[in-house]
């Protein structure tokens, strides 16, 4: 175990040389290569993605004669609204019967995603990981971080 730790000694006493260019290529790379689709999740149609556990769903019913496209019904625009809010109604109650629904939707993973492609999302983890680096390994360093700046570097996050 000694002899690991004295092996990986040089790589250790050198602080991380990384840029935020650096984290952010590898931020919007994983971002855009991650397998969204495989998270089970609640889609904007109220229906069930889940590639994984291949559960049975409950399926919409679509009447004779029903129209998803209100824009030519003869309803009007007002008629068109009221049907959509029932369908959102249709949907919020065929999820409450579905006792392993997820508890993700499509706009959370979105959001994550967007986030992980965000410059301040990129700043954090750079402080995060000085901070980590400079209390677990700073006593290895040749010059190491004083409390003072190590304080800095916590307060910034």
């Amino acid at each position: 175990m000694i002899e690991k730790i004295e092996e990986a000694r040089p790589e250790i006493e050198k602080p991380i040389q990384m840029t935020l260019d650096d984290i952010q290529t590898d931020m919007y790379k994983y971002a855009n290569e991650f397998p969204d689709k495989e998270i089970p999740h609640i889609n904007e149609g109220y229906d069930i993605v889940d590639h994984i556990h291949n559960y049975t769903r409950p399926t919409k019913e679509k009447k004779a004669g029903e129209s998803l496209n209100k824009t030519h019904d003869s309803k009007g625009e007002g008629a068109a609204v009221d049907d959509l809010m029932n369908l959102k109604e249709e949907g919020e109650k065929r999820l409450k019967l579905e006792p392993k629904k997820p508890n993700l939707w499509e706009e959370d993973i979105k959001k994550a995603r967007r986030l992980l492609q965000d410059e301040k999302t990129a700043k954090l983890i750079g402080l995060i990981s000085h901070l980590v680096y400079w209390n677990l390994f700073g006593h290895l360093n040749q010059l190491p971080l004083d409390l003072y700046h190590r304080k800095q570097l916590f307060i910034s996050i």
